[in-house]
């Protein structure tokens, strides 16, 4: 699927979850991308459950940092 455009009308989720995907995204602007577009397709007063891996998590622990707090 392709996260700049999810097949989905604006306003059409409650809820939305992005567990340990951010920093495999690889640029702050792709990060943005995704932030929007989930915030598009989130209805008013949705809510969005985000988490993120820090450079010392278990996720990040043996990677290469290519960008501040993105790891590959």
């Amino acid at each position: 699927m392709d996260a700049t455009k999810v097949p989905y009308p604006d306003n059409y989720f409650s809820y939305g979850v992005a567990l340990s995907i951010l920093s495999l995204l690889g640029t702050e602007d792709k990060v943005r991308l995704l932030l929007s577009e989930l915030k598009r397709v989130m209805a008013l007063k949705g809510k969005i459950i985000i988490d993120i891996n820090d450079h010392e998590s278990e996720f990040s622990e043996g990677k290469k940092q290519i960008e501040k707090m993105f790891f590959y």
